[in-house]
């Protein structure tokens, strides 16, 4: 006779059995976890073509170009990483989300949260059969808001009549530079009024959002007077003040190409995408300036006749004072420089006949690579837009 105790482990080493075969039964007939359902990798990169499986918008507008590594538990949670997705940083974390199954046998879920950098943001999606819906909105970046700017009028210079020595100067482009070679040919030989009035036609002015969007007002190419304007999409370029003068600008490179291809199909034209997305990565510093963004200076322009101007180092009889007009400044930080000049020398040998058409447009004013050389030997070289408040 078998004793009572031993039946009783009897029976529960054959009910473990049983249910350790239904598990494997489980498993067998292809019914996954939660986990193992939603846990992935999401990316809506260009790159990706029809293996995209990340619907992203942010501020109600698409963004693409993006990756979200979505990690779920068997327990109704899931931690969020954001790749590059909002602005100047590279990752943001949203830990333990909670998941709430809908009746499609999807799992939706919304909150919000405040990055490492002081981002806050509304978030809310679904995930399920091998696609992620995520919508940013309400999000508010750090630091002052710079708002919108407006282009400074042109108009040529004048002399102060109490100030022989002073010139009061209205103009879009910025310069400032201490070798007498780079002033020679912005100034005297006429290069800088002439890019002024090439982004006067097309540019009115640039609005600075809280939610980190750069936006701007450009002239439709078949408008008259410029009266006709329209505002850039969403999304094409954010930034992000990393203090009171210091402003990091990113282009988001997939939805520029994506609106180039668009663009581009409508007039029956052809562009290669991965071939500019293989060039904008393997060229290190152009993948940098895409990730993190290029840093700028935006500041009150110290440089107004009030002032007493600016000083144009050139030579002894050619130095003047040029008091300009506009309430800000906007460059590219100095220290970005040298990477420029290599960066667009890098896109000289992708497009070689790229010198000439930049030459062409300039009317001829300047040999283009000769003005890179000047810039590249200047200790000091800036350039950027006088914008108004």
């Amino acid at each position: 006779m078998i004793h009572t105790d031993m039946k009783l482990h009897i029976y529960k080493g054959m009910f473990a059995v049983c249910m350790a075969c239904m598990f494997v039964a489980c498993d067998e007939s292809g019914e996954m976890s939660v986990a193992e359902e939603l846990t992935a990798v999401y990316s809506n990169k260009l790159s990706d073509g029809s293996r995209k499986n990340l619907d992203l918008s942010y501020s109600g507008s698409e963004l693409l170009g993006k990756e979200v590594r979505f990690e779920a538990d068997d327990r109704g949670n899931a931690d969020i990483l954001l790749s590059f997705v909002l602005p100047h940083e590279e990752e943001v974390a949203i830990e333990a989300v909670k998941l709430q199954r809908s009746d499609d046998g999807r799992y939706s879920f919304e909150g919000n949260a405040v990055s490492a950098a002081g981002t806050m943001f509304d978030y809310r999606g679904v995930a399920g059969d091998g696609l992620l819906e995520l919508s940013l909105d309400n999000v508010s970046v750090p630091g002052t808001e710079p708002g919108m700017l407006s282009l400074v009028p042109f108009a040529e210079p004048v002399q102060d009549g109490d100030a022989p020595d002073l010139w009061h100067c209205s103009r879009l482009l910025y310069v400032r530079s201490d070798d007498a070679d780079v002033n020679r040919m912005f100034e005297d030989e006429g290069v800088a009024a002439v890019l002024s009035n090439m982004l006067h036609s097309v540019l009115r002015d640039v609005d600075f959002a809280r939610d980190g969007n750069v936006t701007a007002s450009f002239r439709h190419r078949n408008a008259v007077g410029g009266s006709d304007y329209g505002k850039s999409p969403q999304n094409m370029a954010f930034y992000f003040m990393a203090d009171d003068t210091t402003v990091y600008v990113t282009p988001q490179v997939d939805m520029i190409v994506s609106a180039m291809a668009g663009n581009a199909a409508s007039k029956a034209l052809s562009i290669d995408i991965n071939a500019i997305l293989s060039a904008i990565t393997a060229y290190g510093q152009l993948n940098k300036w895409t990730t993190t963004g290029v840093k700028f200076v935006l500041k009150d322009n110290p440089y107004g006749a009030a002032g007493g101007g600016m000083l144009l180092a050139g030579d002894d009889s050619s130095q003047r004072r040029m008091g300009f007009e506009g309430d800000k400044i906007i460059y590219v930080d100095n220290y970005e420089i040298a990477a420029l000049v290599a960066t667009v020398n890098y896109l000289f040998t992708l497009f070689p006949e790229l010198p000439a058409q930049i030459e062409s447009g300039l009317g001829g004013l300047v040999d283009v690579e000769s003005l890179l050389a000047a810039i590249g030997k200047a200790n000091v070289f800036e350039i950027g837009l006088f914008l108004n408040k």
